[in-house]
């Protein structure tokens, strides 16, 4: 029944993106938009959490990969915040020779939870929306689209 949930969550996420295409929404501040009041994860969250994490991924993957980082990230945290959880996406970027690269992942209590900390190392943080001007953000928001996180390493998240 996870499984069927991922997906729906996965499709959600999908609008969404969609939806706010071109309105910094890459750069906001949203942490979710289940409840009003969103709580740091308890012990008893964790495992909730892992369970959440290993269910978009296998929906993300299945009958082949069809969601990339941006859209499991922003599931999975919409998800989580559905059952009370804060959790963040994350943006990350680097340039590998003359191309540019871009990367989402969550954290929830300062916890990487749907990738390696060793792949998100290879990824400087996204800062404040003024630090970027116009062309910047729509190269880091297609990045983010199309997946493109450069070329396959180790640690990999896939």
């Amino acid at each position: 029944m996870r499984f069927v949930y991922a997906y729906i969550w996965l499709f959600r996420a999908r609008r969404l993106m969609k939806r706010a295409r071109g309105q910094q929404w890459l750069f906001s501040d949203r942490v979710g938009s289940g409840g009003d009041a969103l709580l740091q994860p308890t012990e008893k969250d964790w495992a909730l959490i892992k369970l959440r994490v290993a269910a978009v991924s296998r929906a993300s993957r299945y009958p082949r990969p069809w969601a990339f980082c941006l859209q499991q990230s922003l599931a999975l945290r919409e998800w989580l915040a559905a059952d009370g959880i804060a959790a963040e996406v994350r943006y990350g970027l680097r340039q590998w020779e003359d191309e540019f690269f871009a990367h989402a992942w969550v954290e929830c209590d300062g916890k990487v939870i749907n990738d390696s900390a060793a792949y998100i190392s290879n990824f400087a943080p996204l800062t404040a929306p003024a630090d970027y001007d116009q062309a910047s953000r729509a190269r880091i928001e297609q990045a983010l689209v199309t997946s493109k996180t450069g070329p396959r390493g180790a640690g990999e998240h896939v």
